[in-house]
């Protein structure tokens, strides 16, 4: 039983000229290869070699031609983003030369939101904390994940004189760092503790 007709993005690309005659698995398998794509052009705006590592795995699994594994998910992905990949990737490019001179009090709002996660946050690392505000930023923009990360960094260095990255690098050292060393050291001992408890001999 599966639940591909809950989403409207997935019930057109099962409508799809390819989506339309596959089998249940294959279409998950090539629904779900479509989503990915999507993902990293939102993420980084790149596809090109993603697109060649999916096509292989469905070449493989499926045992068909590297051009019809390449038709289908081409297929599948216009019918769910209602675009090419081609069209969506250079959209986000547009769009970010577009807001490139109207975006920096956003971007400075989310790289202060960023070093905030860091420092009041039960536990949390620079990396994760960057790409939280980051989506927020993008997702707001229409913009790449990549693009507001480089609009949150130039920005901040911008108006604080410094470089974000060391910013989050100083506040996570500060503030994860030694929560996260005490998390680690607390699970060791807690191994150690019960590795010692299987060798102790029964009485």
């Amino acid at each position: 039983m599966t639940n591909e007709t809950n989403d409207p993005k997935t019930l057109a690309a099962r409508d799809s000229f390819h989506g339309s005659a596959m089998t249940v698995a294959r279409f998950e398998m090539t629904d779900g290869m479509a989503r990915m794509l999507e993902r990293e052009i939102q993420k980084s705006g790149s596809f090109y070699n993603l697109r060649i590592d999916l096509t292989t795995a469905l070449v493989r699994n499926e045992n068909i031609e590297p051009a019809q594994a390449e038709s289908m998910i081409a297929d599948i992905f216009k019918a769910r983003a209602g675009v090419t990949m081609k069209q969506m990737r250079d959209g986000l490019e547009a769009q970010e030369k577009k807001i490139a001179d109207t975006i920096h009090d956003q971007a400075l709002e989310q790289a202060y939101q960023s070093l905030q996660l860091i420092e009041t946050g039960p536990t949390m690392p620079r990396y994760r904390a960057t790409d939280i505000t980051a989506i927020v930023l993008a997702q707001e923009n229409n913009i790449t994940e990549t693009a507001a990360k480089k609009f949150m960094a130039e920005t901040y260095e911008k108006v604080e004189g410094k470089d974000f990255y060391e910013a989050g690098k100083e506040a996570e050292d500060t503030y994860h760092k030694p929560v996260r060393e005490a998390e680690i050291a607390a699970r060791r001992r807690n191994s150690h503790e019960q590795k010692m408890q299987q060798y102790q001999p029964s009485r």
